[in-house]
C-alpha cells in the first residue's frame, strides 16, 4: 500500500455513480411529495415520504463524506503496514490508539480503496451499546402494525441488523471500522467479544443464528481517552499511531497539496510544530488542520511564516488556544524589541511584507514614478522635507513605514502595483539557510547581526531564523541578494 496508489479509480468510478443515482433518487422523493401534497393525500402518507426523504438527505451528507475519504491519498509508515499485515493473517481487529488527526479512520478507508472493498462505519458514542452493531428489533413498529390490523407474523422484517450485522450477512467481505470505540460505554467493547471470536450471533427474537459469510476485515480507533479493557486487548493486534514527525508531515503535504512550494512547506512546518508544542493548548492542531493551512496560504499566497500565524483559526478551534498562541507571539515580539532588534526586521519575522522604495540612482531620492503610481490611484503620501525626502511617508491602511524608504507594505495591491513597475528596490527575506559570517557586529541571546560572505548584513536570530535584504535586480540570478541593510 503505497501513497496516492492506495485507491484504485474503479472503486472511485463505481462510487461516483452512486452519488449521481442517489441524488437522482433525493429528486424522485421530492416530486413525491410535491405530488403528494397536490394531491391532498393523507397525512400519514406525506409524514412517511418527508421521513423518507430526511433519511435519504442524511444518507447522502453520509455518503459524501465518505466518498471523499476513499478519494483521499493516505501515507502509511512501514511499522504500520507490517502491523495491518499481521493482523489480517491472524484475523484479528486491528486496534489502532493514537491522538486525534492521526490517520487512524483515514487507513480504514484507504484500505477499502486499495483492497477495492465495501467499508461499513460504526461511529461510536456515549450512548452506542454492543446490540446496536449487531441488529435492533423494531417493537414498536410491530405493536402498531398490530394496531392497525396487518400481520406481524413474520418477526424478520421489524429486524434491522447493524453494522456488524450487515457485515456477517454480506455476499462478499467488507471492512468494518468501529470508530472511536473509547467514547461508548465501558462494557461495549466485552459485550462484542463473543461476536468477533465466532463471527456470528443470534437475532433472540427470531431464534436464527447469523453467521459471517466471509469474515469482515475490522478496524478499531481509539483516542485514548481512557483504557480499554485487557480482554478486548487480548483479541486484537495492537498498534499506536504517533503524530507524524516533520519529515513524516512533508511527505504528507506533498502527497496531499502536490504544488505547494518548498519554501511554503517548510515556514509552515516550522511554525506548525512550535505552536503544538505549546504544552498549554487544550486541543492541539492536527494533520487536517495542517493541510487546510497549507490549502490556504498556498491560495492567498503566502510563502513565509513569521512570529505572525496568518489564518490561526484554521488551526486552533478555540479562543482560548488562539488566545496562548498570540501571548507566546507577542511575548518573542516583546523579547525582540527589548533585545534592540530593528523594527523592519521583527517585521519581517512576523511575516509581514517588508520593502525598500526605489531611489533615484542620480539624486539619491524617491523615484519620482512612485508619486505618479500613488497620486494615480487615489493614495495619500507626503513627499516631506527633510534631506533627500527621508520622511516621505504613506497614510494607507496596511502600510506602515519602519524606517528611512522602508514599509511594511500589507497593501498587496500596491505592493503589486510597486513590483510590477520595477519600483521596489528591495524585500526583507525570511528562511533557514546556514549563514558564513566573516564580521559579527552585535550580538545577544535573542539574535545576532554580523555581515556574511557576500558582504551583506544578516539576521540569525536563536531558534535559526535569518533575516537578510534581497534586491528585486538580483532575484533572476544565481540567489542574489545584496542590499545593506
Amino acid at each position: 500500500m503505497e501513497n496516492r496508489e492506495f485507491v484504485q479509480r474503479d472503486v472511485i468510478d463505481l462510487l461516483s455513480e452512486g452519488r449521481r443515482v442517489a441524488e437522482n433518487i433525493r429528486d424522485q422523493i421530492s416530486l413525491d411529495l410535491e405530488k403528494a401534497k397536490s394531491l391532498n393525500a393523507e397525512s400519514e402518507i406525506i409524514k412517511q415520504i418527508e421521513e423518507l426523504q430526511q433519511v435519504a438527505q442524511q444518507e447522502e451528507v453520509a455518503f459524501n463524506g465518505r466518498l471523499e475519504k476513499l478519494e483521499s491519498p493516505y501515507v502509511i509508515s512501514q511499522d504500520l503496514k507490517k502491523t495491518l499485515n499481521v493482523a489480517r493473517f491472524l484475523e484479528k481487529p486491528l486496534l489502532l490508539e493514537g491522538e486525534p488527526g492521526t490517520g487512524k479512520t483515514s487507513l480504514a478507508y484507504a484500505l477499502a480503496g486499495h483492497e477495492n472493498l465495501p467499508i461499513i462505519h460504526a461511529q461510536c458514542k456515549s450512548s452506542t451499546n454492543a446490540q446496536d452493531l449487531l441488529y435492533t428489533f423494531d417493537v414498536v413498529q410491530r405493536l402498531q402494525d398490530g394496531q392497525l390490523g396487518k400481520d406481524i407474523a413474520d418477526l424478520n422484517k421489524y429486524v434491522k441488523f447493524g453494522p456488524l450485522g450487515r457485515a456477517f450477512s454480506s455476499q462478499e467481505q467488507v471492512i468494518v471500522l468501529i470508530d472511536e470505540v473509547d467514547k461508548a460505554k465501558r462494557d461495549f467493547s466485552n459485550d462484542l467479544l463473543h461476536e468477533l471470536d465466532k463471527m456470528s450471533f443470534f437475532v433472540n427474537e427470531t431464534g436464527e443464528e447469523v453467521i459471517a459469510k466471509h469474515r469482515p476485515i475490522v478496524i478499531v480507533t481509539s483516542n485514548h481517552e481512557r483504557d480499554l479493557p485487557e480482554p478486548m486487548l487480548r483479541r486484537c493486534i495492537y498498534s499506536y499511531i504517533e503524530f507524524p514527525s516533520p519529515e513524516q508531515m512533508i511527505e504528507i503535504i506533498k502527497v496531499h497539496v502536490p504544488s505547494v512550494s518548498e519554501k511554503l512547506i517548510q515556514s509552515a512546518i516550522d511554525k506548525f510544530y512550535e505552536i503544538r508544542d505549546n504544552d498549554q493548548l487544550e486541543k492541539k492542531p492536527s494533520t487536517s488542520e495542517m493541510l487546510d493551512w497549507i490549502k490556504v496560504l498556498q491560495k492567498f499566497n503566502i510563502d513565509t511564516i513569521g512570529t505572525d500565524i496568518p489564518f490561526v483559526e484554521t488551526l486552533l478551534k478555540s479562543k482560548d488556544d488562539i488566545d496562548k498562541v498570540y501571548n507566546m507571539r507577542f511575548e518573542v515580539s516583546r523579547d525582540l524589541n527589548q533585545s534592540g532588534m530593528p523594527p523592519k526586521i521583527i517585521a519581517a519575522l512576523e511575516g509581514k511584507k517588508v520593502v525598500r522604495l526605489k531611489k533615484n540612482q542620480y539624486s539619491g531620492c524617491i523615484d519620482s514614478s512612485i508619486y505618479t503610481l500613488l497620486a494615480n490611484n487615489n493614495y495619500t503620501f507626503d513627499t516631506g522635507d527633510g534631506y533627500r525626502d527621508r520622511n516621505f511617508e504613506i497614510y494607507a491602511d496596511g502600510v506602515q513605514k519602519v524606517d528611512d524608504y522602508v514599509f511594511i507594505m500589507e497593501d498587496i495591491f500596491l505592493y503589486n502595483q510597486l513590483k510590477d513597475r520595477g519600483l521596489l528596490a528591495s524585500e526583507f527575506v525570511v528562511d533557514d539557510r546556514q549563514v558564513a559570517y566573516t564580521q559579527i557586529k552585535t550580538g545577544n541571546k535573542f539574535y545576532v547581526e554580523g555581515i556574511d560572505e557576500n558582504g551583506v548584513t544578516v539576521y540569525r536570530t536563536k531558534e535559526g531564523k535569518v533575516i537578510y535584504e534581497n534586491s528585486f535586480k538580483n532575484q533572476e540570478g544565481e540567489d542574489g541578494y545584496g542590499e545593506s541593510i
